[in-house]
């Protein structure tokens, strides 16, 4: 029999069956009964056909990003430009999510994470910046500074992050 998800491969199967031990208390006298639960389970792990899924997000992505990036280094005077591309550049992310070719599984993938990471770091600079334009000229300075440093370390920590999270086990199918 052949397993076939369009643009993903199947790299592993795994399947068997789960006995738990549950020890039950029934009547009023509370007898003790050890039950054994059978549960089947089946596992597979999907690899992407090719890269290019990989590309359609990151070339995009890295594009908004750079249009985040860029919104921090505007005038005090042009606040109104900043938070008008970094909300374009956050509705376009969004666009770009729902876009994208993935399996529906019950835990978030990658690729959600990747998302995930994205919104929060550009709703933290629209929130920042738009609040801090309402505090003045030199908190809205302050505040931009950290951003600038901000952004790039986490670019670098979700980079990180996801590089480990490929190559952990701990995402791989188990029957226990």
């Amino acid at each position: 029999m052949d397993f076939h998800v369009d643009g993903w491969k199947l790299n592993e199967g795994i399947s068997g069956v789960l006995r738990k031990k549950e020890v039950v208390h029934k009547g009023t006298k509370l007898i003790t009964k050890v039950e054994v639960r059978e549960e089947s389970r089946v596992g597979w792990t999907l690899a992407r056909a090719n890269t290019v899924t990989l590309m359609k997000i990151g070339i995009p992505l890295s594009f908004l990003l750079f249009l985040n990036y860029y919104t921090l280094f505007m005038n005090f005077k042009n606040i109104g430009d900043s938070v008008g591309i970094l909300t374009t550049a956050f509705l376009a992310g969004i666009a770009l999510y729902f876009s994208t070719e993935r399996p529906q599984p019950l835990r978030m993938t990658t690729v959600d994470l990747i998302f995930l990471w994205y919104y929060m770091l550009t709703g933290i600079i629209i929130v920042v910046t738009s609040i801090s334009s309402l505090l003045g000229t030199k908190i809205f300075i302050l505040a931009v500074i950290g951003l600038k440093f901000i952004v790039p370390l986490g670019i670098t920590a979700i980079c990180i992050f996801i590089l480990r999270r490929i190559k952990s086990n701990r995402l791989k199918p188990r029957i226990n």
